[in-house]
């Protein structure tokens, strides 16, 4: 059993008043800005892709994936977290390298998301240890700008792709829809 600490289930909304994800819940609650929701107004129509589909962006998928989601920033681990999970993607996050490890031994994953700076074990070397155990998990490394180094590095230890920080949600999903699709396109 892995310790609660480095193993979050992240399937549950926190919304945070610095969040751009939060949502204002009900009628007359206070948007963003400060205006009133008219207590009248109607929730927004949902638009939802054909049955036994997943939306992914704006494009539509069949069935979802797992991830492995290794991010030490809190704020920006949730915020990842819940937007694959609205997409209909499974996540499990942990902040450090040694939690991915024990993540992936014990939970069968499609995808890696990890972030190049890691306290303790470092970005590459999850990705060594993870390519060493599991060749055939496509791994995505998270950098920093200016970490061009690291990206070398990164391939050489077998990243599938990277994604600099910060980026665009609508990115990362078609990152994720390209791997669905075959990751060979990558390459």
């Amino acid at each position: 059993m892995l310790e609660s600490n480095t193993e979050k289930m992240l399937e549950t909304e926190r919304p945070t008043a610095r969040s751009p994800l939060s949502t204002t819940a009900g009628r007359g609650a206070t948007a963003p800005g400060g205006a009133k929701t008219p207590a009248h107004s109607k929730p927004a129509r949902r638009t939802t892709a054909p049955r036994g589909t997943k939306r992914l962006g704006t494009m539509a998928v069949t069935g979802g994936v797992s991830v492995l989601l290794v991010e030490d920033d809190p704020d920006l681990q949730w915020a990842l977290a819940r937007s694959l999970t609205i997409e209909g993607h499974r996540v499990v996050g942990t902040s450090s390298g040694d939690g991915a490890i024990a993540v992936i031994s014990q939970w069968p994953v499609d995808l890696v998301l990890v972030s190049s700076r890691l306290p303790g074990m470092g970005g590459l070397e999850v990705i060594r240890q993870i390519r060493d155990r599991y060749s055939d998990v496509p791994v995505v490394l998270m950098t920093s700008p200016g970490d061009g180094d690291l990206r070398t590095g990164a391939r050489l230890a077998g990243v599938t792709a990277c994604l600099q920080k910060p980026f665009e949600t609508e990115a990362l999903l078609r990152l994720l829809l390209a791997l669905q699709v075959g990751p060979a396109l990558l390459s």
